[in-house]
């Protein structure tokens, strides 16, 4: 049987500008593949530095195929998480964003969850918040909730972007949102608002995942509140009232980082 037939995990990396943090990403998905079958799509969303020529390093291997696919412009995370779900041949779906990183068991930790439990959807994690204090790196662990239906997600993202995967059929039977933010945080409700699934952490207390310290499109507060505003009224449709109340949760929970 080929690599190609026998993919288990499809890994959807898109890169813009990530000369700088996209090689622990790739190294870190390559390390778990020591027992999987594993094909890692990259999408260089027209990125002005090295990121191309870095990745373009990278060859494929006994378990582990690289695929590297081009924008010819920018087009946001959206679409190009949704170009490489369309061309993944993996049973599950993983992402990871490159600035991010994981740490050991991650996939297997989350395949085994999916596998024997048919009523999951999406399987996430706990993970590292990786903080620059006084030019000394340190990981904080933000916790997850255990179980997240669409009543607990409704006004608040709790599925982390890098550390969820799920059914690939699952996956590719909703189109990625091809907005530049917050498109995760609608794939998962419009997932979760059209199926009786829910999503879990796979090991609550355990981080397997570490987020980069690097500013990302949605490091500013005020553009966060703008993009949630805007997430609530014209995507999920949600009235001025509701909308409020969200961006209400929002701060307070800035405020008291819980």
């Amino acid at each position: 049987m080929s690599l190609d037939e026998d993919i288990l995990v499809s890994v959807i990396i898109p890169c813009f500008n990530s000369s700088k943090t996209i090689d622990r990403a790739i190294k870190s998905v390559q390390e778990q593949s020591n027992k999987l079958k594993i094909e890692i799509i990259l999408i260089d969303d027209f990125s002005e530095d090295e990121t191309l020529n870095t990745i373009k390093v990278y060859n494929s291997t006994k378990n582990l195929k690289i695929k590297i696919l081009e924008n010819d412009r920018n087009m946001g995370a959206g679409f190009s998480r949704e170009k490489g779900i369309a061309s993944s041949q993996g049973k599950y779906i993983a992402f990871l964003d490159a600035d991010d990183y994981w740490l050991p068991n991650k996939l297997e930790t989350q395949i085994n969850l999916l596998k024997n439990n048919k009523k999951v959807a999406i399987v996430y994690s706990d993970y590292f918040l990786e903080q620059n204090i006084f030019n000394v790196k340190k990981l904080k662990l933000i916790k997850t909730p255990l179980k997240v239906t669409n009543k607990i997600n409704k006004f608040i993202n709790h599925i982390p972007n890098s550390t969820a995967i799920l059914n690939a059929e699952l996956a590719k039977k909703f189109r990625y949102p091809f907005i530049k933010v917050r498109n995760d945080y609608i794939y998962w409700n419009t997932i979760l608002n059209n199926s009786d699934l829910k999503a879990f952490n796979c090991n609550p207390g355990t981080g397997y995942v570490v987020y980069g310290a690097n500013p990302g499109i949605s490091s500013n507060k005020i553009n966060l509140l703008s993009y949630q505003w805007q997430t609530y009224r014209k995507y999920f449709k949600y009235s001025v009232i509701e909308s409020i109340f969200g961006l209400l949760i929002n701060i307070f929970k800035k405020i008291l980082k819980i």
